[in-house]
């Protein structure tokens, strides 16, 4: 049913005619629907975009897939801060409360704060550390740098294998304990 008001407003009902799921506000100039009335697109409604009472959609429920496009991208939360931002032919930023941590660059990627991976692969990279600790480490087995004293401690199985002084080139071997040198390369005296 349908029911055209003296103000303008277009109201479209159920099939019963009683309950009104989508008006024409003409003072306000907008499309209301109702809670799940679904705006359709496409020969199978493919697309819907809708609100349950609860949460709002935009769904892709047929085939290909959902796009949107534009020269720049942003999705922001209801307060205005930003998710992310993209930038046609530049860059991609994610953010974490309104701070941006992830940046795509045309040579690799930027992060803001630290970054935890199950696993890093460099290939014909390097890795570099500010001024505290560089660890590289699996399972207690690997490479600890301590900017502190300068020393760069190789570790097997959560032992101390052998320790460069960064200074002054001296080296130590320790035992299988890991706990006393017995070993010592003096660099000064050679």
């Amino acid at each position: 049913a349908l029911n055209l008001a003296a103000n303008g407003d277009i109201s479209f009902y159920e099939d019963t005619g009683t309950t009104a799921k989508l008006t024409w506000s003409a003072s306000d100039e907008d499309l209301n629907f109702a809670d799940n009335v679904k705006a359709t697109f496409g020969a199978s409604d493919d697309l819907q975009i809708y609100h349950d009472g609860s949460n709002s959609y935009v769904t892709d429920v047929g085939t290909g897939n959902l796009i949107l496009q534009g020269a720049d991208i942003q999705i922001l939360a209801s307060n205005n801060d930003v998710f992310f931002k993209a930038f046609q032919n530049n860059r991609t930023e994610l953010y974490y409360d309104n701070a941006e941590k992830l940046r795509t660059t045309s040579t690799g990627i930027n992060v803001t704060g630290t970054a935890n991976a199950d696993a890093l692969s460099i290939s014909e990279g390097k890795l570099v550390g500010n001024s505290g600790n560089l660890q590289l480490e699996s399972t207690s087995t690997g490479l600890i740098y301590n900017a502190a004293n300068g020393y760069h401690t190789f570790r097997r199985n959560g032992t101390n294998a052998f320790q460069v002084n960064g200074s002054t080139g001296d080296i130590s071997f320790y035992e299988d304990t890991g706990t006393t040198p017995k070993l010592f390369w003096d660099a000064s005296k050679e």
